[in-house]
């Protein structure tokens, strides 16, 4: 069973020694009015840490916690090139990297082909007449391109790796499921080091904070290493500490 963001808000409380009603997270309008977010909130809206520990998820996602997912995408005849993320992930997160792609269906599994070689057999690749996709390349770190370009509208689906959709700020019994029990401390330790960070005039606070996210970074690093080397290679490459 996944922890709840009350609970996890709680942990950050404790982290930090603070009460859910302190001042520590409060966040000014830039207009000097009322605060646009406090550190909790017992019902809707803004909170501190609530947007801390779901950016602290998202950035596992993205660097060394790997969360499969697919998405699909009605592609427009003719059409070159679509952004990754605007495939509609099954879970409700953001595709962010793609593994395979197919068109009209799990039957018509597309190719993989650089764009550079793409570019080396068919000088007049960008322009070729459509006609039923039988590869897909990358265009750019955002982007995939299905080549030839279709010649009729199709589903497009692929399949890849997500940042699933953030904890609810309406439910704090909200979970992150994709997230097991033994690693949501590192949520914690990364929200209290965002918080701390805010507040670098608390003499108690300013010096905790290398330890919170040295925390988080080595926990970080633990999950990167253990990695399948060929899935790390070519969606991972890049240390997260």
């Amino acid at each position: 069973m996944s922890v709840t963001l009350l609970s996890l808000e709680q942990s950050v409380l404790n982290v930090l020694n603070e009460a859910a009603n302190s001042s520590l997270g409060d966040l000014p309008s830039g207009t000097g009015g009322t605060t646009i977010a406090t550190l909790t909130e017992s019902g809707t809206g803004a909170s501190t840490i609530k947007s801390l520990l779901n950016e602290g998820a998202a950035e596992l996602a993205r660097s060394c916690f790997p969360v499969p997912d697919s998405g699909t995408l009605s592609w427009m005849s003719g059409t070159r090139t679509n952004l990754i993320a605007d495939f509609a992930a099954a879970g409700g997160g953001v595709i962010w990297s793609v593994r395979g792609v197919t068109f009209q269906g799990d039957s018509t599994a597309l190719r993989y082909c650089d764009r550079s070689a793409l570019e080396r057999s068919d000088p007049d690749w960008m322009v070729t007449s459509t006609a039923v996709p039988v590869y897909w390349y990358f265009d750019g770190p955002m982007s995939i391109g299905l080549y030839p370009r279709p010649l009729s509208t199709g589903t497009v689906t692929v399949d890849g790796f997500a940042v699933p959709p953030p904890m609810s700020d309406a439910d704090l019994s909200s979970v992150a499921p994709w997230i097991p029990d033994d690693l949501s401390h590192l949520l914690v330790w990364y929200a209290a080091a965002r918080v701390a960070m805010k507040n670098l005039e608390d003499a108690s606070l300013a010096p905790r904070i290398a330890i919170w996210q040295g925390l988080y970074d080595k926990g970080r690093l633990d999950l990167w290493q253990r990695i399948d080397p060929r899935i790390r290679k070519a969606h991972f490459p890049v240390s997260p500490a």
